[in-house]
């Protein structure tokens, strides 16, 4: 359930990517008279909506996720953590040419009159994929010290930068490279034990 919601939690950023496209390649690029009708497509608000309910029950989830995985007295097993950690850590690099489209989308609604409101709501809708995924991170991280993975510094400076535009990315996979490292240590010891045992 919890890779679950991690991967879910990544889509709100795809699905904005997506609209975006639909509306500027069904209006035309380069027409002057759909740069003022560009967003009163007779989709896009009903498909801006739906995408913000989507947000909404999975910063919902998220939220319970959060609130289940910090107040859990028991400690997940190590390759349940591993594959939290590695999941978040894709998840955060699969999101990265999104968040350049919406960027590119927001720039280029910057240039006219028409679209610059647009431009407001894109930093409205990546602030608020942002706060989602940091949510969904700070339980990843709260699992890793449990495990004994991170420390408890470490848990509280990654799940500040998970809420840091670009920050989480590289959060996310210094965190997996820890948890690698660890894993590889165990798997190093659990060897040299059954050879001495030979």
């Amino acid at each position: 359930m919890r890779k679950t919601i991690i991967i879910l939690d990544s889509f709100l950023v795809i699905l904005i990517t997506l609209l975006l496209v639909s509306v500027f390649v069904l209006t035309g690029l380069g027409s002057k008279y759909h740069e003022v009708n560009r967003f009163s497509s007779w989709y896009f608000f009903p498909t801006l909506f739906l995408i913000l309910a989507f947000h909404a029950v999975m910063l919902l989830l998220t939220v319970i996720f959060m609130v289940i995985g910090l107040t859990s007295t028991g400690c997940r097993p190590l390759p349940k953590v591993y594959r939290l950690a590695r999941t978040q850590m894709i998840m955060r690099i699969i999101q990265v040419p999104f968040f350049v489209v919406i960027f590119i989308f927001g720039c280029m609604c910057l240039l006219t009159i028409f679209t610059f409101a647009a431009t407001f709501v894109l930093a409205f809708l990546d602030l608020i994929s942002i706060i989602t995924t940091g949510l969904c991170s700070i339980a990843v991280y709260h699992e890793m010290r449990k495990s004994g993975l991170i420390s408890q510094n470490e848990q509280i400076a990654y799940s500040i930068l998970a809420f840091i535009f670009c920050a989480d990315v590289v959060v996310a996979i210094v965190a997996f490279a820890r948890a690698r490292g660890v894993k590889k240590r165990l798997v190093w010891d659990q060897r040299e034990r059954l050879e001495e045992r030979l």
